[in-house]
């Protein structure tokens, strides 16, 4: 059975189901349900006893990390707690750490 790359199979003798990330002409690399990552050899990946099937309804948690579009996850509604909210009327330019010093601007040419 070819690999094919975002499918799910599940290995008859163990019951351990996986998804295939990537596959080249050596390698098939594979993640488990609870996030392990592994990999076949080709030639060993030839001769598993797999079935193709669909993607288990928790597969998520544990896989690959959140993208921006992926499980409901949108990093542009997220609201920081209220004591964690930039301050009004503060620019980034304008606030100094404690180890920093104003720059000031100078008053004529420099040579």
């Amino acid at each position: 059975m070819h690999a094919q790359i975002g499918q799910w199979y599940e290995e008859h003798g163990s019951g351990d189901k996986f998804k295939v990330i990537a596959s080249d002409e050596g390698a098939v690399e594979v993640q488990y349900l609870d996030g392990d990552v592994g990999s076949f050899e080709q030639d060993e990946w030839t001769h598993l006893g797999l079935m193709r099937i669909a993607a288990p309804e928790d597969w998520s948690g544990a896989l690959e990390p959140v993208e921006d579009g992926d499980g409901g996850y949108d990093p542009e509604s997220f609201e920081p707690p209220e004591d964690q909210r930039p301050q009004s009327g503060f620019e980034q330019d304008q606030v100094l750490l404690p180890d920093e010093t104003p720059v000031r601007k100078a008053s004529g040419p420099i040579f």
